[in-house]
C-alpha cells in the first residue's frame, strides 16, 4: 500500500495584511471582502491600533450668546483631563481657559499727548486662536477717534500696549483685544466652571480644555471607519465647472486635477491605468452624459457625440490622486467561505497537517487517490524537471479573453489526459509498490465544469473518481484564470 502527506487543510478564511488608504472622505476603509465577525486588527502606518482608543485632544466649545450679563457659571459638554494623555481628571483651575474678547474698550483717559502706550482693563491677554500669551501686535486692534493705528509692542501678563502715535487727551482711543478669564471653581468630572466675569449676551466666549475623545475606529455597514480623520491622497472633485472647455465643436475635458483614479475598489495598490470611463460623473446642463474613454495619466475625459454647446453648463466629478503621502493602513479580518479569497470556495486549503502529537498526517487509499488528481491538474507540465510529462498545460489559457464554453472544453480535455497519466503512472509504480485496488483508478465520472458566478476568473471542477475496488471519492478543485 502507497501513502502520501495529507495537504488538504481546513481553511480558517482569514484575509491577513490587506493594505489600503482611507477614502476622499478621510475615515472610511472598504475592504476587498466582507468581513463576517468582530475578530478585527487595523494597524496604523505599522502600529496596532485598538478599536475603543481614546486620547485625550485639545478641545474649544464656543460659548458665545450663552451668558446675559447676571451669570457666571457654565457646563462643558465633556469632562476636563490634565492634557497628559493618563485618562486622569484635572485637578487645576488652570486645565481649563476661558476667551473673553473685549470689544473697543474706551482707554482715552489714559493720554495727555505724551504717552504712547497704554494698559488694557483686563489681564493676562491672549491670542484669538491658540489661546497663548505669546501675542504679537496684531493680535490687539486700538482706534483713534475711529481710525486704526498701528501698535508697535504688546506684553501680555501687564497689559501694556504701545502705540506708534502719542494720542492727545482730546482723541477717543479704543482697543479691542482677547484675554483670560478668572477662574473661581472647576468640577471637571462634571465639566461645571466658575468664573468671575460676568459676560454679557454680545461678548464672544470660548473655552479651551482638554477632553477624552475617540481616538480608534468602529465597524460600520461592514467598512472600517476611524474616528478622526487620517491622511489620504484619494480626493474627490464635486461638479467641477468646465463649461468654458466647449464651444461645439470639442468633445474633450480636461480636468483640474490628475491623475484620475477609480470610484470604487480602491486600495494602495490601485493605479491611475484601472480608471474606467464610468469612475467619472458629466453633467449637461444637469442630465448625466456618458463617458466613452478617459486618460487617466493627464486627466483627459473624452465624450460621446454631439459635442456641448457654448452655452451649455458642463460639470464633471471625479476622484483623483495627490502627491501627499497617505497613511498606510493594513487590516485582517475573518470573512465567510463563499468569498475567501484562500480557499476560493473549497472551504480547504493545500498545507501540511498534524495530528495532536506533531506527527504529519498521511493518505491512503481513494483519499490518497484524489489528492494525485489534484497535485497532478494543478501543476504546470513541465516545472517538474526530472517529470516533465507530469501535470497541465491550463496555464496556457491564463491571460487571454476566451469564450467560457472554449475554456470549459479545455479543462475537460486537460482532465482526461491527467487521468491517463495517473493510469501509466501507476501502473509503473506497482512494477516496485503494491498499488492497492482502492488506490489504482479506474475511471473519472460525472464531471461537471462550472464557472464561478461571482467571480468569472475561477472555474469550479467537481467529479467522481471510481477505483478499481468499485469505490467512490468525490473530486473538487478550483482552477483560476486571471484574463485579461
Amino acid at each position: 500500500m502507497s501513502f502520501d502527506i495529507k495537504l488538504r487543510k481546513t481553511c480558517d478564511h482569514r484575509v491577513y495584511n490587506e493594505e489600503h488608504i482611507v477614502d476622499a472622505d478621510y475615515i472610511t476603509v472598504f475592504p476587498k471582502y466582507p468581513i463576517i465577525n468582530k475578530n478585527i486588527t487595523v494597524k496604523l502606518n505599522g502600529y496596532i491600533l485598538p478599536s475603543d482608543q481614546k486620547i485625550e485632544t485639545p478641545t474649544i466649545e464656543d460659548l458665545t450668546g450663552y451668558f446675559d450679563g447676571t451669570k457666571n457659571t457654565f457646563v462643558l459638554s465633556k469632562s476636563i483631563y490634565d492634557g497628559l494623555n493618563l485618562r486622569q481628571i484635572a485637578t487645576n483651575k488652570n486645565s481649563v481657559i476661558v476667551q473673553l474678547k473685549i470689544t473697543d474698550e474706551n482707554n482715552s483717559f489714559q493720554f495727555t499727548g505724551v504717552e504712547n502706550w497704554m494698559i488694557a482693563q483686563h489681564i493676562p491677554l491672549l491670542t484669538e486662536f491658540n489661546f497663548s500669551g505669546n501675542l504679537s501686535p496684531d493680535d490687539v486692534q486700538v482706534k483713534i477717534n475711529g481710525n486704526p493705528v498701528e501698535v508697535i509692542d504688546i506684553d501680555s501678563n501687564t497689559g501694556r500696549i504701545t502705540l506708534s502715535v502719542y494720542p492727545l487727551n482730546t482723541d477717543l482711543v479704543t482697543v479691542s483685544y482677547f484675554f483670560k478669564a478668572k477662574v473661581k471653581s472647576m468640577n471637571a468630572q462634571s465639566g461645571i466652571v466658575t468664573i468671575e466675569e460676568y459676560p454679557l449676551s454680545n461678548q464672544e466666549v470660548k473655552v479651551k480644555y482638554f477632553a477624552l475623545q475617540d481616538n480608534g475606529w468602529k465597524l460600520k455597514d461592514g467598512n472600517i471607519v476611524f474616528d478622526k480623520n487620517r491622511k489620504t491622497n484619494r480626493l474627490f472633485v464635486y461638479e467641477e465647472d468646465v463649461s468654458s472647455q466647449f464651444n461645439g465643436t470639442n468633445l474633450t475635458i480636461k480636468t483640474n486635477n490628475y491623475p484620475l483614479m477609480p470610484a470604487i475598489n480602491f486600495d494602495l495598490k490601485t493605479v491611475p491605468l484601472q480608471t474606467l470611463p464610468n469612475s467619472v460623473q458629466v453633467k449637461i446642463n444637469g442630465l448625466i452624459q456618458s463617458v466613452e474613454y478617459v486618460d487617466a495619466i493627464h486627466g483627459f475625459v473624452f465624450l460621446f457625440s454631439p459635442p456641448p454647446l457654448k452655452t451649455d453648463i458642463v460639470l464633471i466629478s471625479y476622484y483623483y490622486q495627490d502627491e501627499s503621502n497617505p497613511d498606510i493602513i493594513t487590516i485582517e479580518y475573518q470573512t465567510g467561505v463563499e468569498t475567501c479569497p484562500k480557499c476560493k470556495t473549497l472551504g480547504y486549503v493545500d498545507d501540511f497537517e498534524f495530528d495532536p502529537t506533531g506527527n504529519m498526517i498521511i493518505v491512503e487509499n481513494e483519499e490518497k487517490l484524489v489528492q494525485d488528481v489534484r497535485k497532478l491538474v494543478s501543476t504546470i507540465k513541465g516545472t517538474n524537471t526530472e517529470h516533465v510529462w507530469y501535470g497541465t498545460n491550463l496555464e496556457n489559457l491564463i491571460g487571454y479573453s476566451l469564450l467560457p464554453d472554449f475554456i470549459k472544453s479545455q479543462i475537460f480535455t486537460e482532465i482526461q489526459n491527467a487521468i491517463r497519466d495517473i493510469k501509466e503512472m501507476q501502473v509503473k509504480q506497482s512494477d516496485y509498490q503494491e498499488v492497492t485496488t482502492r488506490e489504482f483508478i479506474n475511471s473519472i465520472n460525472n464531471l461537471i465544469i462550472m464557472q464561478d458566478t461571482t467571480d468569472p476568473s475561477y472555474w469550479k471542477v467537481q467529479a467522481d473518481v471510481m477505483t478499481q475496488a468499485r469505490t467512490n471519492a468525490e473530486l473538487i478543485e478550483t482552477i483560476e484564470f486571471e484574463s485579461k
